[in-house]
């Protein structure tokens, strides 16, 4: 071993032994072993719907009894009020310019972040998550780190909730998954994420909760959390891990309420979807604090961190928090606070980009806001005419804070949404196309503030699809296209109403529209190809279809590009392109084209395989290789028709119809 490694291993044990002990010392002055952390996040939960941020109604007596021995920080901003790109500054420490995931639709955290999960399962801690809803799903890159991520939405309660069964579940399930977790766990290290979605719209708390708080069902949905947490908190307790467990109570972002007009989040970024609760209670004992300077939810990676005696990345941009348990250390001064919602840009729309101090906050847009938060602190008088100056030393500070914290990298944090995916998150109520990663200050769009009545017509009515009220739904579109007729998301959700409700040729008509708006808009043709398909206009879908495949890969299908090739330009498979590709092979092979339905089938199929056969594109993959299989056999391709019916019950034993066409193509080999 020469010299210079063992210097290496030597300052690496020393480095171990000092983090241990500064872990140990920190308050009790006591050597004791690793801090576990629990890290709860309450999704969609404004700080002052509960008990200790002062609501007068009992919402949560246990988070409350947390407070009471940690730290309540009473102003704590979120970057964006999302779920995905806000949790993933709640995991990286960083704000959404830099980790690069701005919307719930189509992004996903890329590789290149460092999650505080990872570094944590790097230094010997058992890692595990459970979600409450899809929009966290491992697919969009936020299970980093963790070696057990419980992200199945199957798992339901006792209690029955009309929810869909695919797309989030109930507090208690999170619980199941936690209570055997820590059992299991409680001889080492570990690091518990867990995420109650219960708050999100719409409120069904479950009973006793439902009776007790009447009306008040957010408020209801939030104290059945509560409650939950409680039965985390006892299960710590009687394993005798409370003592030496950080526990840290946030939340993603908050909800509007009808505050600004906004029913629920993720359009504005006002306090009410942008205040957040946090408390923390940190291992051993320490006193109880409440914390009035604001802080954010960046900083509580470096404070997990911190405490388990591990530094921080440079990358971070939050800040530890112990700082604030301890009243001889020296607190920061002058922080400024970033917050954005590029909700409206899909629809023409600016940005909104938000600066704030302890007394002032500056809002970016195309009508720019400045609010005197010290007296004004619900953000109702947008003072920028009288405190130019104010607004303008505010906007000089955020544009130089977009320009030191805003990375590009080669790959690429948007993706392609299957449509199941898709159908899952526009279940949860989240709508929209890709945003515009607009965090300059161009201005040339329209402000957001003109266009958010439609934004939330355009919510309801897609809710109203989802949920089968169409007349609701048609409704809501006709009220939208008397006041604006270029919104491409109007004329889709039309089409989808009148697609459901049998009549093809009207949704043909509004799929029409949706192109005509957006030509480069493959959904718009594979949809259009559907409805031609319910009309029997073949070469129409046909037609369509190709369209679609060609727009997904960005190029025509006879210019010389294998798929292979497009397909690692891409960098990815466009889910769109799968689904239009089996679409295009299903026609060919109801119009007996068996040649041509062999020839798409194949090309489908090769997709999956190139896209690494994720779940959501491989749900129909059986059935391919089924009608393959078919086709082959009437092309008298005996051989290759065994081989793809043999394929398709690989993947689906259970497939009475592969079965019994495969027992015939055998037959019909081995006959004279």
């Amino acid at each position: 071993m020469t010299v210079s490694r063992k210097a290496r291993l030597l300052a690496g044990i020393v480095f171990l032994i000092v983090s241990a002990l500064a872990v140990g010392i920190w308050f009790t002055g006591q050597a004791r072993p690793r801090p576990n952390v629990l890290l709860i996040s309450i999704d969609t939960c404004r700080a002052d719907r509960l008990s200790c941020y002062g609501n007068v109604r009992s919402t949560t007596p246990n988070i409350d009894a947390l407070a009471r021995e940690g730290t309540l920080f009473e102003n704590v901003i979120a970057p964006i009020p999302n779920t995905l790109p806000s949790h993933s500054s709640m995991f990286t420490g960083t704000l959404p310019p830099y980790h690069g995931v701005h919307s719930n639709i189509a992004y996903r955290l890329r590789d290149a972040n460092i999650t505080v999960a990872e570094i944590l399962r790097d230094h010997g801690y058992a890692t595990a998550g459970a979600v409450g809803a899809f929009v966290l799903d491992r697919q969009f890159g936020i299970a980093q780190g963790f070696a057990t991520y419980d992200d199945d939405m199957g798992i339901r309660g006792p209690q029955q909730r009309s929810i869909d069964i695919l797309n989030e579940r109930p507090a208690e399930a999170i619980n199941r998954f936690a209570l055997d977790w820590i059992g299991e766990h409680a001889d080492r290290p570990f690091f518990l994420f867990l995420h109650y979605y219960d708050a999100h719209y719409p409120y069904e708390p479950p009973e006793p909760f439902a009776t007790r708080f009447g009306n008040a069902r957010y408020e209801g949905e939030i104290a059945y959390v509560d409650h939950c947490i409680g039965q985390v908190f006892a299960q710590l307790k009687t394993l005798g891990l409370y003592e030496n467990t950080l526990i840290i109570v946030t939340s993603d972002h908050g909800e509007g309420l009808g505050e600004h007009g906004e029913s629920q989040h993720g359009y504005y970024v006002y306090h009410s979807t942008t205040k957040i609760p946090l408390v923390i209670r940190w291992p051993g004992k320490s006193k109880p604090a409440r914390v009035k300077e604001k802080v954010a939810l960046v900083d509580v990676a470096p404070t997990i961190l911190s405490a388990t005696g591990l530094p921080a990345s440079d990358a971070m941009h939050g800040i530890d928090l112990s700082l604030y348990a301890s009243p001889a250390r020296r607190r920061p001064i002058g922080r400024a606070f970033f917050s954005e919602s590029l909700a409206a840009t899909p629809y023409g729309g600016t940005s909104l980009l938000a600066l704030e101090t302890q007394e002032w906050k500056y809002i970016q847009c195309a009508k720019p806001e400045l609010y005197h938060l010290s007296v004004d602190p619900g953000e109702l008088i947008n003072v920028i005419d009288t405190h130019p100056e104010q607004a303008a030393r505010l906007k000089g500070r955020l544009r130089a804070l977009l320009d030191e914290r805003t990375r590009i990298l080669d790959d690429d944090a948007q993706t392609s949404l299957d449509a199941a995916s898709r159908a899952r998150l526009e279940s949860l109520g989240y709508i929209g196309g890709k945003v515009t990663e607009s965090i300059s200050f161009d201005m040339t769009g329209f402000d957001p503030k003109e266009f958010h009545p439609i934004y939330e017509k355009l919510t309801s009515a897609n809710r109203y699809v989802l949920h089968g009220q169409l007349q609701q739904a048609r409704r809501l579109c006709e009220e939208i296209l008397e006041q604006r007729t270029d919104v491409g998301k109007v004329y889709e959700i039309l089409g989808r109403v009148f697609f459901e409700s049998g009549d093809f040729i009207a949704a043909a008509e509004q799929f029409q529209e949706l192109i005509e708006l957006d030509p480069a808009y493959p959904e718009g043709f594979n949809s259009l190809g559907n409805a031609y398909t319910r009309q029997n206009r073949w070469e129409d879908a046909l037609s369509s279809y190709r369209k679609a495949i060609e727009l997904a890969r960005g190029g025509g299908p006879d210019d010389g590009e294998t798929l292979d090739r497009a397909l690692r330009r891409l960098g990815r498979i466009d889910p769109i392109l799968f689904e239009a590709q089996r679409n295009l092979a299903n026609v060919l092979f109801y119009l007996q084209r068996y040649e041509e339905a062999v020839i798409e089938f194949r090309t489908m199929l090769a997709m999956d395989t190139l896209a690494g056969s994720r779940p959501t594109l491989a749900a129909t993959r059986a059935d391919a290789f089924y009608q393959m299989g078919m086709a082959l056999m009437r092309l008298d391709r005996l051989d290759e028709s065994v081989q793809a019916l043999t394929d398709a019950l690989k993947l689906r034993p259970e497939y009475p119809e592969a079965k019994k066409a495969l027992e015939d193509a055998q037959l019909i080999q081995t006959s004279p």
